[in-house]
């Protein structure tokens, strides 16, 4: 009787020591790190980096005059999806010699997001046509207690919605698809990691 009492004892103390250790490991994986992951990072550049663009110029003014009736059609339909857009206020008419003739101005919208023109007329004034969007984070080095970081990141020029009334010289200089390299700032604050606007 006194070895089963023993052996149960035994057992009871093995079982006890041995339950008490996942709880201890459960316990530590539950902590947090403090630290910027590159996921966190990235998806926060992708929602609110707006990166340097590149001004170009677009076509404002189209008419049908003579044999240009074709590149009219044309660019009014560009227009007209850029005015639905809510970006550019479209107006339509017929000149003095009275042929069609439509022009465009920006929105207070659009002058504030793509640097956009105020005055219409039959200039090629110049808007952001592309701009940079973060694709990848190359490395992110944290302060001492973890509370400030600076994420190094490549971002890729894409077009914005006026590329498609970009003139030639325009296109040849704000080319699509070039890679740069960039830094932002993050600061941590008990809702967590937050972008640090520039001023």
């Amino acid at each position: 009787m006194k070895r089963i009492t023993q052996t149960f004892l035994l057992g009871f103390l093995f079982y006890s020591c041995g339950a008490e250790q996942p709880s201890s490991i459960d316990i530590e994986g539950e902590s947090p790190s403090n630290k910027l992951s590159q996921e966190k990072a990235l998806s926060i550049l992708q929602e609110e980096y707006t990166g340097d663009g590149c001004s170009g110029r677009v076509s404002s003014y189209t008419n049908a005059a003579f044999n240009k009736i074709n590149q009219y059609t044309t660019e009014l339909a560009l227009f007209e999806e850029l005015s639905n857009a809510g970006l550019v206020e479209l107006n339509i008419g017929y000149s003095k010699f009275g042929y069609n003739e439509a022009s465009i101005s920006c929105t207070e919208e659009s002058i504030k997001k793509y640097k956009g023109f105020k005055e219409s007329g039959s200039g090629t004034p110049w808007v952001l046509i592309t701009q940079e969007y973060a694709t990848k984070v190359l490395g992110i080095s944290h302060n001492e207690d973890e509370t400030e970081a600076t994420v190094l990141f490549e971002t890729i020029s894409k077009e914005t919605p006026f590329y498609i009334i970009a003139t030639e010289n325009g296109r040849e200089k704000c080319p699509l698809g070039d890679l740069n390299e960039r830094e932002a700032t993050f600061i941590k604050y008990d809702t967590g990691w937050k972008l640090k606007k520039e001023d």
